[in-house]
């Protein structure tokens, strides 16, 4: 129910008690003044949006690794050969690198992910993220300019060995923007893609102020709600 003056474009209405209200802001004074719109007194006010109570987080122990101090890293190279070669430690401040892990756990929390320093095991519920100067087999991969790459889907994998892991390369990567470089392409690794260009997010363009889409937080929830493989 209308009151004179509304305009019930699809926007403006609601539904509740099998009554169409459209709720917009109604003068107090003086009565007789013409709002945008009004509802009937059984849809007042307008119903609002509830939230489930959230879920155990992180039931199922992922974790994330950030590594900057480098080391010998076993990886499975395109074409499944297996390659073993030694990544540089970062070359960015080791405060640079706790703001980093900060952020990233941050932007990881609604899902209680365990985001740590150092390197994690190659198992079933692990990601490591290096932070490095690009180190020569990637640069093949890659290309020239890139500022950091990771295996899409290797974080949960049956046999990660050599697979849930990715790079950040801090000779290309303002150390400001750590975080949300790390964050993206750990979120390669639990298995997001780049989006369309429309739809502006962290993992379409790793900015500061860009975050998750509705879409990649279901998927995440899904993702991490789900034991990983035995």
């Amino acid at each position: 129910i209308g009151w004179p003056g509304c305009r019930p474009t699809p926007s403006r209405w609601t539904t509740q008690s099998s009554a169409a209200c459209c709720c917009r802001p109604m003068p107090s004074s003086p009565r007789s003044a013409r709002p945008w719109c009004g509802c009937a007194s059984s849809c007042w006010p307008p119903p609002t949006a509830t939230t489930a109570p959230a879920p155990t987080p992180n039931p199922y122990g992922w974790r994330l690794c950030v590594d900057s101090d480098g080391g010998t890293v076993t990886e499975r190279m395109p074409g499944d050969s297996v390659v073993t070669f030694n990544v540089s430690p970062t070359n960015v401040p080791a405060s640079a690198v706790d703001a980093a892990i900060a952020d990233v756990r941050e932007r990881y929390s609604p899902w209680g992910i365990n985001v740590t320093g150092g390197s994690c095991p190659q198992d079933n519920r692990s990601f490591t993220i290096y932070l490095t100067p690009t180190p020569a087999p990637e640069q093949a991969i890659v290309g020239a300019g890139k500022t950091g790459y990771a295996y899409i889907g290797g974080w949960g994998l049956l046999d990660p060995s050599g697979t849930n892991l990715g790079y950040v390369f801090t000779n290309l990567a303002s150390s400001q923007y750590l975080g949300v470089l790390i964050t993206h392409e750990a979120g390669h690794g639990a298995g997001l893609y780049h989006p369309g260009s429309p739809e502006r997010n962290i993992m379409y363009d790793p900015a500061p102020w860009l975050g998750w889409s509705d879409a990649q937080s279901a998927f995440l929830t899904t993702k991490f709600l789900t034991p990983p493989p035995n």
